[in-house]
């Protein structure tokens, strides 16, 4: 799986995903077949493929410009997913299964957690999102996004919750108070229409600041069938598979951009399975996400306002860029063959995924509109293709855009991109508008076929799972690894 961190319960997550599959491929031939958009939901999730990070947890940092190196600031921080900076030489850093927030100054962990709330501790449960906003005049506000527990770390899950405290410091290292809900948001998938496989998977977790000084998060699909994951007679949207943006008092910001109902007025975009990264170009004040899918096709997203990322109908892209052409009798065929070979629920012949993929776009651009198969909340909704897409499944991650020039001016203002399968960090340089990555050779089609085909936006490897890229008020880059816990800041060689 393309999202999966590793962890204590890999195979219990691996279980789910193919019981995931499994269902839909069942329920596949107890549906009517009236509309292309029922056929694109079921066939783009078709996937034999289960891929499982396969990074060396002691692997050391390396880079392709010799000038650089990996400084250590911290290690042995017990699963850590996000970081953020109080000021210099001072960050807050999140312990997922703990629930702690620790405070490490000038390379020295404070003992006492400034805070340590009751969290989900299974898989990609957890406090799982940090943000710190200063203000003008008082204490500034620290923004944390976890799976919420009752009474216990592992408790009863109680949601998926945005909260805000206020930074209050102290000899000790400080504390976090002055805690205010936000959002609560579904925390596992027991509704009428979903199935009841406990949510461990897909609850996203990232926050960002924007320009317009308003919090955005992400949270992945929970595996839930609303319309905000394209399903077009789906439950309303519920606060899932998306990207939500609220005040810093947790309200919509004015009237919403797909509706003016809660939820639905707090979506920024939907459509997406589940994203560990998302950051806002500084020269353009736009959003950028990474987005993982199933077990190919994670991709780069540009994201505007009202974007659908497009699953659960499709992951990758939905036009003929990277994909060959089958003509309208072949591409019946190939259903007719599918139908035919499904009996009982039970499919005898397996299409690949690429295949899949291949029949769903082939349709859409035959036979319908470009968006028949996407939800579009009475068109306020807009469906755009990935900027970058890998082929086979890598779980990017975190995703920045470097503003300084600390590591040499060839680095200003390109973003990068950190994963959890290969442990490497990839460096992109942006077009002349900064609407998509400016790529030659063999990514000008803005596919990565394989691993090696990125080495030339290769920036370095050897950093197992990255949870967060941040720069820092010094201006260098720092690294969040996971598997070791370790926190590194990335240096120029003088």
């Amino acid at each position: 799986m393309a999202d999966i961190f590793g962890g204590h319960n890999t195979e219990m997550i691996m279980i789910h995903e193919k019981l995931y599959q499994m269902d839909l491929k069942i329920s596949f031939d107890l549906l009517p077949i009236t509309s292309i958009s029922v056929l694109a939901l079921v066939l783009s999730s078709i996937s034999l493929i289960i891929s499982l990070p396969q990074v060396e947890s002691q692997s050391s940092p390396t880079f392709v410009d010799d000038k650089l190196f990996a400084e250590e600031v911290a290690r042995s921080i017990d699963f850590p997913t996000g970081m953020a900076f109080l000021g210099p030489d001072d960050l807050l850093v999140l312990e997922q299964y703990n629930g702690t927030v620790l405070r490490i100054k000038n390379g020295t962990i404070f003992t006492t957690p400034l805070l340590d709330v009751n969290v989900g501790n299974s898989s990609e449960r957890g406090l799982l999102g940090i943000e710190i906003m200063p203000q003008r005049t008082g204490n500034p506000f620290v923004f944390l996004y976890y799976t919420e527990a009752q009474s216990n770390d592992g408790g009863r899950i109680l949601g998926n919750r945005l909260y805000r405290y206020t930074f209050i410091d102290d000899v000790h290292g400080g504390k976090l108070l002055n805690k205010t809900l936000l959002l609560d948001l579904p925390g596992n998938t027991s509704s009428p229409t979903t199935r009841t496989i406990p949510g461990l998977e897909h609850n996203g977790g990232k926050l960002a600041i924007g320009p317009d000084n308003n919090v955005y998060l992400t949270i992945g699909d929970l595996r839930r069938k609303t319309k905000s994951q394209n399903f077009m007679s789906g439950a309303d949207a519920d606060g899932s598979g998306g990207i939500l943006r609220v005040t810093t008092e947790g309200k919509a910001v004015g009237n919403g951009i797909l509706g003016t109902t809660p939820p639905l007025d707090k979506y920024f975009a939907y459509g997406i399975r589940n994203s560990f990264g998302i950051d806002f170009d500084p020269i353009t004040g736009y959003l950028w996400n990474t987005e993982n899918g199933p077990a190919h096709y994670d991709e780069i997203n540009l994201v505007k306002p009202g974007f659908n990322s497009g699953w659960q109908s499709l992951m990758g892209f939905i036009g003929e860029k990277s994909l060959p052409q089958f003509g309208p009798d072949e591409l019946l065929r190939m259903i007719s063959t599918h139908l035919a070979e499904t009996i009982n629920g039970i499919i005898t012949k397996n299409f690949t995924h690429a295949e899949s993929h291949l029949i769903v776009a082939r349709a859409q651009l035959e036979n319908y509109p470009i968006n028949s198969g996407l939800y579009s909340f009475d068109g306020k909704g807009v469906y755009s293709d990935p900027e970058f897409v890998w082929q086979n499944t890598v779980g990017p991650t975190a995703i920045k855009f470097y503003n300084s020039s600390k590591l040499g001016d060839e680095y200003l203002d390109r973003m990068f991109v950190g994963d959890s399968n290969t442990g490497r960090i990839l460096s992109f340089a942006l077009n002349t508008s900064r609407t998509g990555l400016d790529l030659s050779g063999n990514l000008s089609d803005n596919v990565a076929n394989s691993i090696d085909e990125t080495n030339p936006v290769l920036f370095g490897s050897g950093f197992g799972v990255v949870t967060d890229l941040v720069v820092g008020p010094d201006g260098h880059l720092y690294i969040l690894r996971w598997d070791t816990g370790t926190i590194y800041r990335i240096m120029y060689k003088l």
